[in-house]
């Protein structure tokens, strides 16, 4: 469902994300955090490199391509991230 709220908003359906900010509030009060931020340095424990771009320095997400979760502290799913470094 949450992948489906992301695809809603990316393709220009702004009118879900008042559900997909309530949705995510509830779950994260239920234990779930939301893995998304491009800048971080990356981390292959949750994150899943699909790409690679040339870059200097430490390897950073350079673009996330599908959100990860982690479940009370554990990897429910590793982020879909291009990585650069």
């Amino acid at each position: 469902m949450l992948d489906a709220f992301d695809a809603a908003v990316s393709h220009g359906n702004e009118e879900v994300q008042p559900l997909q900010a309530q949705l995510i509030q509830t779950l994260e009060k239920l234990g779930m955090e939301v893995l998304s931020s491009a800048g971080v340095p990356f981390d292959p424990n949750v994150h899943e490199a699909v790409m690679h771009e040339e870059g200097d320095g430490e390897a950073v997400v350079s673009e996330v391509m599908r959100t990860g979760y982690l479940w009370n502290g554990c990897v429910a799913r590793a982020a879909m991230v291009r990585v650069r470094g």
